[in-house]
């Protein structure tokens, strides 16, 4: 029943492909056969494709039979023609004979597609192939092998001796398509056609005989690379693989391997024979040679390539472990190489691992090869290949995991391990050069309330190998690191590591401290991984041994933490990971390690004023961990929480003359970090700093020192919210003169009552006494005992608080110090006094003697040889008018008619010379401030005579508002304008310095409103007679005429 619908199928393809035959002959017929191929390959896809099971053998012969005609006159034919009956001619040997195909076929075939691919071997008349034939070809040849593969018939024909030849030459095309093929298309079909032969062919003798020339062939693919694509390699090492195991398996020469275990001497006969013994060794001496090169495949980055060498080499070493035992060797350490290991193994894949539980002698290998890498780490480390120095360390971490896992120990690998690694990394710590300071990345101190911090602040940058070009080798030195045996093998090397700091040299030290650092987190972390999954209660217990060596790794560190100073010299890169190693404990002890910040939060503090952007980078880093770690929500409370006893350090400091810059450093930057809170704290350090300066007065440098650090409790303290009492923050005081007011119907009104009452009181007095009193003054008396009542003595005023005092005293202090050689010192000192006297004017009764003791020194600042303290001195005055108003009245006006009016107009004379034109050659003398005698003169480059005249104002002298004269003029100009705004002046002064400022009344409004506040009408006068008042026009009223302005 089921043959009916086939034939009928059959029938149908038949006779749609006897419709297509070629009846015409000449060139009708060469026309018609490009449509007719095309046709019948169209007809045969599409019956494959809807019921291949029609095409059988009968109808694939009588298809062949035409394109059999097609292919002996080839070259009457375009190539397009040969193409397409090529892909005709593998449907029907795939479709068509498939296990049914015949030995005579096979060979008559293989013969044509290699006359196709390769045409008549020996002449120099052969046409072109195209590339697309070629692979169409190759195709060919791969369903040919495959399908004859099917047929033990067809398969024994390959061994007749009239088919070895022909498959001799078939062979060789094939090898010349993998190494010389035009596409990589080709070349890779043509490697699976060289699979195909090795799958198909059963004659052991014919594959030994196709050995040599198929490696060779292979091995000159694979020892140059750059010519191939990555498809092409990979293929070519799987060919490789499976031709090795085809030809010299185990199970293949087992009886070869048998005979030359016997021993013997072979005859002369049997050593020329294939497959004897004598041919197995040579063979084995020639691939050994060909598998060296093709290990040189494994620097390759292709993942596909990598993964085709490692799997040639497990193959090798499992299927021919007896046979190529002279290659083992590098085949473990190739296989070690690319072995990918942990999660990424493979449950269904044999893996070296797997082969050395099984072969002995493989894990012997392999601790050999792992000694050998480890014994040369530390000359690699020396050499400037950075891909070099990574491979050698991933390798060696690659032996040491293999180890650990066959649970394979080595009393020499242990006792190596330790000083390999302190000198591979102190080799590297050699070859890097400093620490690059990354300017882009800002690291911050975090902030409760700051919700833009990033982990950036809570993460370390690498203080080895820190170098992004040094990131891959970083990363794997740290593996590395995780990789050296059990918990106990790495407690024990984080042991030896501990003793090397105490006796190592600098670089010795930092090396040996990094890895045990490293070794104590990795312990940390596989202890962690065995209580998750194991129950290693009746065990040993490794935790209190990897506690012990942190502990005193962690004591280590606090000891170099405290020997920090900016004199002695120290290795950075040691502080820094002592900084590491203070957070990793502060992180994995929690809040319970609150009391170890008495040790180590103040030397942290102190490395924040390092020279080191690097070191403070790090100290910033370590502060915010500590306060995520110990429970506070940001730096600053960190401070303040534990401010005691950092300040107690700081006093103890400073008591016991310990004057290094870092206690001050990290006392100014304590100050900032915790900010206006702290300021009531320092009354002790205040008094340490006041003694320290009365000590040490005669050393500048240091006295500056202290001195910013009381200009920072100044800055601080003018933001507090406890600076002032509740009676001094409702009480304003504003000195700002306000004009009069303008007489208006209410104040006539006024002023006509009380006329008239003080005509009343005249006429009474006029009259005259009006005789006794008819009744006692007790009413009088009543009214005196009332008053007494009333003038009750006045409630005492509440101290200030805290942190004014403490600002009062450190201002009272600048007045012994404004007379410091420094320049910098004295302008520092008058912006402290700047900044404070706002905060402290409301308290009259405590600020105007402060004033008083201050003023000659500061107002003496005017007279300073350096023209930035004498700008500041201004600034200083004029906050001083600000708050003390009527109190500096008289102060000025002494101070003026004896040398300020002439110090003003020198300034304003001075700017004017600076800005003024002058023509080339003359000579400009800039007078001093001090005095008339003091001069400088500044030459300019003469003018030729026959150029213009300059004009008035294109030239401003270089640096025009910039310049000294006109800094201080601008100073003298506020100053004049807050001490008219704020301090009481008589007529005389107003009309002097309304004098100075009058080219300043247009430009300036501020000056102007202040100089209208006091007397509108002489700044109008002054502005109308200098013509910067528009006149209004004259009133215009009939029967009046008004005089013209």
């Amino acid at each position: 029943m089921q043959s009916n619908p086939n034939t009928r199928e059959r029938n149908e393809v038949f006779q749609k492909l006897s419709q297509l035959a070629i009846r015409e002959e000449g060139s009708a017929a060469s026309r018609q056969i490009i449509e007719v191929t095309d046709h019948i390959l169209t007809i045969l896809n599409d019956q494959i494709q809807l019921k291949p099971v029609p095409l059988d053998d009968k109808l694939a012969e009588y298809v062949f039979f035409p394109l059999y005609h097609v292919f002996k006159q080839m070259n009457s034919y375009p190539m397009l023609v040969i193409e397409k009956c090529v892909k005709c001619l593998n449907i029907l040997v795939v479709h068509g004979w498939g296990s049914n195909i015949s030995a005579k076929l096979v060979q008559q075939i293989l013969t044509l597609l290699v006359f196709i691919i390769d045409g008549n071997p020996g002449s120099s008349d052969n046409r072109t192939v195209d590339e697309e034939t070629v692979l169409e070809s190759f195709r060919g040849l791969t369903a040919l092998f495959n399908t004859a593969g099917q047929s033990v018939i067809a398969t024994a024909a390959f061994a007749e001796a009239d088919t070895i030849p022909v498959l001799g030459h078939a062979v060789s095309v094939i090898l010349s398509g993998v190494v010389d093929g035009a596409t990589p298309q080709i070349q890779q079909e043509a490697l699976g056609t060289l699979q195909a032969v090795y799958l198909t062919i059963k004659e052991h003798a014919a594959l030994a005989t196709f050995l040599p020339g198929t490696i060779s062939s292979l091995a000159k693919v694979l020892s140059t690379p750059a010519k191939y694509k990555q498809g092409v390699l990979s293929k070519s090492i799987d060919t490789v693989t499976l031709v090795l195991t085809q030809v010299l398996s185990d199970l293949r020469t087992r009886s070869i391997v048998a005979r030359v275990e016997e021993g013997g001497d072979a005859g002369d006969d049997e050593k020329n024979k294939i497959l004897s013994p004598t041919w197995l060794t040579a063979t084995a001496g020639q691939v050994q040679k060909a598998l060296s090169n093709i290990m040189k495949l494994r620097q390759q980055n292709s993942a596909m390539v990598r993964t085709s060498l490692r799997k040639l080499c497990v193959t090798l070493l499992d299927e021919c472990h007896k046979s190529l035992e002279n290659c083992a060797a590098y085949l473990v350490e190739t296989a070690m190489i690319l072995d990918e290991g942990g999660s990424k193994m493979s449950l269904t894949e044999t893996n070296l691992q797997h082969l050395a539980s099984i072969y002995l002698e493989l894990g012997e290998m392999a601790k050999t090869t792992a000694y050998n890498w480890m014994a040369s780490l530390p000359r690699i480390m020396q050499s400037g290949d950075e891909d070099a120095k990574q491979q050698a360390i991933h390798n060696l971490s690659k032996s040491l995991e293999l180890l650990e896992s066959l649970q394979i120990e080595s009393s020499t690998l242990e006792d190596t391990i330790s000083r390999t690694l302190t000198d591979s990394v102190v080799t590297l710590i050699q070859e890097s050069k400093a620490a690059p300071v990354d300017s882009n990345v800002n690291v911050r101190l975090i902030s409760g309330n700051d919700s833009t911090s990033t982990g950036l602040d809570m993460q370390f940058p690498p203080v080895l190998l820190p170098y992004e070009s040094q990131k891959k080798i970083r990363s794997e030195m740290m593996n590395l690191v995780r990789h050296l045996g059990s918990s106990r093998q790495q407690i024990n090397l984080a042991g030896n590591m501990l003793e090397q700091i105490q006796e190592a040299n600098a670089l010795g030290q930092v090396a040996s401290f990094w890895l045990c650092f490293q070794l104590c987190k990795a312990g940390r972390t596989a202890s962690t991984a065995e209580d998750l999954f194991l129950d290693l209660s009746s065990l040993p217990d490794t935790g209190d041994d990897l506690d012990a060596t942190f502990n005193e790794l962690y004591s280590t560190s606090v000891q170099i933490l405290d020997r920090y100073s900016d004199v002695e010299s120290m290795d950075w890169r040691l502080e820094a990971l002592a900084l590491e190693v203070t957070a990793y404990a502060a992180e994995k002890s929690g809040e319970s390690f609150r009391p170890e910040l008495i040790d180590v939060l103040f030397p942290v503090s102190t490395l924040l004023g390092s020279k080191n952007q690097n070191l403070q980078k790090h100290a910033i880093i370590t502060l915010n961990s500590l306060a995520a770690s110990c429970g506070y929500p940001d730096v600053s409370e960190l401070i303040i929480d534990n401010v005691d006893y950092m300040l107690n350090s700081v006093s103890l400091r400073l008591n016991t003359l310990d004057i290094s810059p870092a206690s001050i450093n990290v006392l100014t930057m304590m100050i900032r970090l915790a900010g206006p809170r702290l300021v009531p704290y320092l009354d002790d350090v205040i008094d340490s700093v006041f003694a320290a300066l009365e000590n040490y007065h005669g050393h500048i440098a240091f006295v500056e020192a202290l001195f910013t650090v009381l200009k920072e409790v100044v800055d601080q303290g003018v933001r507090s919210d406890m600076l002032l009492l509740e009676y001094q923050k409702t009480t304003s005081i504003d000195h700002r003169k306000q004009p009069a007011q303008a007489n208006g119907i209410s104040s006539l009104l006024e002023i006509l009552e009380k006329r008239k009452q003080r005509e009343a009181r005249d006429e009474l007095d006029a009259e005259g006494p009006s005789g006794h009193p008819t009744e006692p003054w007790k009413s009088d008396v009543k009214e005196v005992e009332d008053d007494s009542a009333v003038s009750a003595p006045e409630p005492e005023k509440p101290p200030n608080s805290p942190t004014y005092q403490l600002l009062l005293r450190v201002a009272n202090l600048t007045q012994h110090y404004l007379t410091s050689p420094t320049p910098t010192l004295r302008r520092s000192l008058l912006e402290m006094l700047t900044t404070v006297t706002s905060s402290l004017a409301p308290d009259e009764d405590a600020f105007l003697p402060l004033v008083n003791a201050i003023w000659p020194v500061v107002v003496d600042r005017l007279h300073d040889s350096e023209a930035f303290v004498a700008i500041e001195g201004c600034k200083t005055l004029s906050a001083l008018c600000v708050a003390a108003g009527d109190f500096l009245g008289s102060r000025f006006k002494t101070e003026w008619h004896d040398w300020l009016r002439d110090w003003c107009r020198r300034a304003k004379r001075q700017s004017r010379a600076s800005g003024r034109s002058r023509p080339h050659g003359d000579q400009v003398k800039i007078t001093g401030l001090r005095e008339e005698k003091v001069q400088i003169l500044m030459p300019f480059r003469n003018r030729n005579e026959d150029s213009p005249p300059t004009k008035m104002g294109s030239y401003t002298g270089g640096l025009g508002q910039f310049a000294s004269p006109a800094r201080i003029w601008g100073a003298t100009v506020e100053l004049l304008t807050s001490m008219v705004s704020h301090v009481q002046v008589d007529e005389e002064m107003f009309d002097e310095i309304l004098d100075l400022l009058a080219d300043e009344l247009e430009q300036n409004k501020q000056v102007r409103e202040a100089l209208e506040v006091i007397n509108v009408d002489a700044v109008w006068l002054l502005r109308y007679e200098r013509g910067a008042v528009q006149l209004l026009p004259t009133p215009e009223i009939e029967g009046v005429e008004f005089t013209a302005m």
